[in-house]
């Protein structure tokens, strides 16, 4: 056996394991079942303690599902909860018990009185708005007089005065239906055959033999397996439905389809993945990881989770950690972007740092020992022009293993984000060191920050080869001043060719604000709130001539437009859409690329703006475009519901002072 086959092997028991588990924590729920095992195998299962584990997050599209939605029973059962909340959802009197204007409510009555297991939504103050509604629908968002109306026939086969209970497939349970109609419309999607008495039983799925998947695509079969026993073709049964549900509806990977069977079951394959053939299902291996993964939970969707039922005096809890990744939108390149995988240009020190997703064989450099000045950090505070940016920090500042504002900032700069550090104006002289010149003389520096100090610009001349060592001549003197480093804190394409050029600049940033700022006076000037008064803070900046010498700016003639060696940060912003405010895995590659027509392929092309908006909607057209391209407003509205469970107000306070780990407020405590 080979090692790659070990570890096939080893991935298809780890898939066994886990689903053979996640059956027994569903098992476990149904307190009839579990009622016909011996003592032993009570203990035995007991032993196991896995309702105490972590458990796989349930996603509902509550106006699809919720004939099949059971909340209750997924919250008592420690399942994490979520939902996509919309206009459409705010408009069905039935999901008003799940809308954040309830919780919120709730949050606020729960926060005003002690006894919070006796607040009942009477106390709301929308409750005169909201009474008809709750009246009307139970927690099953059940229609509570629809069956008192008649609207809804008893079928014969439901006899009155039985109590049904409709199992759960999506691993958890089973719950008890008082309306029958919606009992009968579950069981008719399902294929299932209900059997009852009056003391209660659960309503099962019929047995499916191991046919073909095209037998089963209407979920359902009329034949039997003679040779199997009546318990084989429950367990069967049961674990086909749970895998058919969990394919269609289970939290998974974008553009990926579970495939939890591996050869466990000469069973069907899932609907899901027939209706999409162009899909990589995932591996034995990719699958067992997926499903281990503690971050293992959907994106995008309000969350109601059983950590959040005692979240009175809790902390909060954590998101999953990028892992010093953010989510890909990007997808191919045109020839033109995908020269870098074919020609293999990429760095040792690109090698040595983490993978971008969604871009092979393209790494971004990992900041390792940085050592921030302390007392740098006591007195600046944070600034972020760009909203997005804000968000996004506070975003990585709710991620597990992120525990300081260092590592905030540090994620910040490796994604290219914009934003700044201010120090008081009083307090600047406090962080004047005379060996951040890197090189640069005392008369050199007195007459870079003398006004009127004007920088060279470049002149096409021959252009060519020529052309870039002047201009590499220029940057080797541009990116040695003290406030080269805020090429860094501006991020995006500044942040990637000033560090492309100058390994050490993040290095030189965390010791703190440069002489521009400690002995010149001649940073960016702002004036900040301060409690009851407002005082002047100053940064490290960079000129408008600084940043053209950076791009590899040339100015227009008569004969000729202006052009630049690399994308104008406006440019790449409103024309590429791998680029929304920060370096995605998408935006990255196009810079790479760029990177090695010069180092590599010796092309040194000067491109107009016009040659530089043609050069990124060439690499985005049809399956090049990224699947998600977030707005203003979506960033808008992601700030405004994140700032509901995170209120923290970073504006204006010292770095040391901002809360991380920030205190969670729930939306929702039981």
């Amino acid at each position: 056996m080979t090692h790659r086959e070990a570890l096939e092997e080893v991935g298809r028991a780890k898939a066994l394991i886990l689903a053979s588990l996640a059956f027994l924590a569903w098992y476990l729920s149904v307190a009839e079942i579990g009622e016909a095992l011996s003592i032993a195998e009570k203990a035995c299962l007991q032993s196991l303690r896995l309702p105490e584990r972590p458990k796989a997050g349930v996603l509902y599209n509550l106006r699809h599902d919720y004939h099949e939605a059971n909340f209750m029973h997924l919250v008592e059962n420690g399942v994490p909860v979520h939902y996509y909340w919309s206009s459409a959802e705010d408009q069905e009197g039935r999901f008003r018990r799940l809308s954040p204007e309830y919780w919120s409510e709730y949050c606020d009555v729960c926060g005003r009185t002690e006894d919070i297991e006796n607040v009942r939504a009477e106390d709301f103050a929308s409750f005169p708005l909201w009474k008809e509604d709750l009246e009307r629908y139970d927690w099953f968002f059940q229609d509570l007089r629809a069956g008192k109306r008649g609207e809804i026939l008893d079928p014969a086969s439901f006899r009155p005065g039985w109590e049904y209970r409709i199992v759960d497939f999506r691993l958890y349970g089973a719950r008890t239906l008082t309306n029958r109609g919606v009992i009968r419309a579950y069981s008719e999607r399902f294929k299932g055959t209900c059997a009852a008495t009056p003391s209660g039983m659960p309503a099962m799925m019929r047995e499916w033999p191991a046919t073909h998947a095209n037998d089963l695509a209407d979920f359902g079969s009329d034949g039997d397996d003679e040779g199997e026993t009546e318990q084989d073709a429950f367990f069967e049964s049961t674990i086909r439905a749970r895998e058919m549900v969990k394919n269609k509806w289970a939290p998974r990977p974008p553009n990926r389809t579970f495939n939890s069977f591996n050869g466990r079951l000469n069973g069907p394959e899932p609907p899901s993945a027939r209706l999409h053939k162009r899909r990589r299902s995932l591996t034995a291996v990719e699958w067992a990881r997926e499903m281990a993964s503690e971050g293992h939970q959907p994106e995008a969707a309000t969350s109601l989770s059983a950590d959040l039922r005692n979240s009175g005096s809790s902390k909060r809890s954590r998101a999953s950690s990028p892992g010093g990744t953010l989510p890909s939108e990007g997808g191919g390149f045109r020839r033109e972007y995908q020269d870098l995988e074919e020609e293999g240009e990429i760095t040792e020190d690109d090698q040595a740092g983490s993978s971008v997703p969604g871009a092979p064989n393209v790494r971004i450099e990992p900041y390792e020992n940085l050592q921030w000045d302390e007392s740098w950090l006591g007195a600046a505070v944070l600034v972020c022009d760009d909203d997005r940016s804000s968000l996004r920090m506070k975003i990585f500042a709710a991620c597990c293993g992120v525990n300081s504002i260092t590592e905030v900032m540090e994620l910040a700069i490796r994604f290219g984000l914009p934003f700044a550090l201010y120090v008081p104006a009083a307090r600047v002289r406090e962080f004047a060191r005379w060996d951040q010149a890197d090189s640069l003389d005392e008369e050199t520096l007195d007459a870079l920050y003398s006004p009127g100090y004007r920088d060279a610009q470049l002149l096409y001349g021959t252009g060519g080869a020529a052309l870039y060592e002047q201009y590499r001549a220029i940057l080797h003197h541009l990116l040695r001043r003290p406030h080269a480093t805020a090429f860094i804190f501006a991020g995006g394409v500044l942040r990637f060719v000033a560090e492309n050029y100058h390994k050490g600049l993040v290095q030189r940033l965390v010791r703190g604000p440069s002489l521009q700022v400690t002995e010149h006076l001649a940073g960016r000037k702002r004036l900040l709130s301060r409690g009851s008064g407002r005082e002047f803070f100053i940064a490290d900046q960079v000129s408008e001539s600084e940043i053209s010498l950076l791009l590899g700016h040339i100015a227009g003639t008569k004969g000729s437009n202006e052009a630049w060696l690399w994308p104008p940060p406006e440019v790449m912003e409103s024309e590429s859409l791998h680029m929304r405010g920060y370096l995605s895995s998408g935006a990255y590659k196009i810079l790479v690329n760029i990177r090695n027509d010069l180092t590599k392929k010796k092309k040194f092309v000067w491109r107009t703006r016009a040659d530089w908006k043609e050069y990124f909607r060439c690499g985005q057209k049809r399956a090049f475009t990224p699947p998600v391209i977030p707005s203003r407003r979506d960033f808008a509205e992601g700030s405004r519901l994140f700032a509901r469970s995170f209120p923290a107000d970073w504006s204006s306070k010292e770095l040391v002072d901002l809360p991380i780990p920030e205190e969670f407020v729930p939306l929702a405590r039981d």
